[in-house]
């Protein structure tokens, strides 16, 4: 199967490698993917609780060059985007991005799915923060 130059870039030298610390304020966390099922992302991310904005997010993953690539793809295009903009990220973009070959658009759905899943764990955080 062929990569494209900014999939392998992506593959060989990961953006943001490693998960924030569980200590990092106004952090969300999610774990998605099955190993046996060919991927499992884990994605971490910090937002501003003024501006609603990314401040950073990092990543750990198992599975194909693919998967990882579009990992380290999102980590990279996170910071600085709204939680409204990372609610809205389609699987569309990072496939677009990579120019992912149709039988890996599944890395993409589980990179979308991870960000979702980190942002969505923020958003139950700050909910029993404030109660």
């Amino acid at each position: 199967m062929r990569y494209s130059d900014i999939l392998y870039q992506h593959f060989r030298h990961p953006c943001r490698v490693g998960m924030l610390p569980v200590g990092t304020p106004d952090r969300g966390a999610a774990r998605v993917g099955e190993a046996r099922h060919g991927g499992v992302i884990e994605l971490s991310i910090q937002i501003d609780g003024v501006t609603h904005r990314v401040l950073d997010a990092g990543f750990r993953a198992y599975g194909c060059g693919a998967t990882i690539a579009a990992a380290s793809w999102v980590c990279a295009w996170l910071p600085g985007h709204t939680t409204a903009q990372v609610s809205e990220l389609r699987d569309s973009l990072i496939s677009q991005a990579l120019t992912l070959p149709p039988a890996k658009l599944h890395c993409a759905v589980l990179a979308v799915s991870a960000a979702r899943a980190a942002l969505a764990d923020y958003q139950a955080s700050r909910l029993v923060n404030e109660s």
